[in-house]
């Protein structure tokens, strides 16, 4: 009878055992993927606007026929130009139309070229309604910069949308009342490339 018990426990600490490895392994696995995620979400040194809300957007399903799209325009701004080396830089991006101040863009991306030819991307969402979005970043490198915008085009399904969220049963942070929209997709875009003047000795 002791020898049955023996054996029991230790097939009870065997399988203890390797629940706790792999709740080990799990947990591992998530902080590396966070830490990932932060990484890409925001690179060293930039600081991304307010909007953290995980707002509806994306591409358009499969067999999915949006009963509107709309063509839009990309626009794109940075202050100061030409920047001195440890100065902070503004940029600023928006697309023409607005969208109902219920909705937010989600997939605006900035790509800054540096003078070595690296690059740094930096992803944002707008704010609701207007469109916008901005971050600041503080170059450390004398040279010629460009900057381009890029926004991979957003699918909203038909709902009641508020603060950027279909069918979101949340309190209203933006104070907006929520509206109901049709499905639609907003058509992808890039702007031009800028260029960024950065000079060691500007003061």
């Amino acid at each position: 009878m002791q020898h049955i018990r023996r054996k029991m426990n230790f097939k009870f600490a065997k399988t203890f055992a390797l629940i706790v490895i792999a709740i080990l392994a799990f947990s591992t696995a998530t902080t590396a993927l966070t830490t990932t995620v932060k990484a890409q979400t925001e690179p060293t040194g930039v600081s991304v606007g307010p909007p953290t809300l995980p707002y509806t957007g994306g591409p358009v399903p499969s067999g999915v026929t949006p009963q509107q799209t709309v063509q839009t325009i990309a626009y794109m701004s940075f202050v100061p130009n030409p920047i001195g080396v440890g100065q902070l830089l503004t940029v600023n991006v928006w697309v023409n139309p607005a969208l109902n101040v219920a909705r937010s863009f989600i997939g605006y991306t900035v790509q800054i070229t540096q003078p070595d030819g690296s690059n740094i991307t930096v992803p944002m969402d707008s704010y609701s309604g207007d469109t916008t979005a901005y971050f600041t970043w503080t170059p450390t490198t004398a040279g010629n910069y460009t900057l381009q915008f890029f926004f991979a085009g957003d699918y909203f399904p038909a709902g009641t949308y508020l603060d950027g969220i279909v069918n979101n049963t949340g309190a209203a942070v933006s104070g907006a009342a929520p509206t109901h929209l049709l499905k639609a997709f907003t058509m992808s875009l890039q702007t031009l490339y800028h260029t960024l003047l950065l000079y060691s000795n500007l003061t």
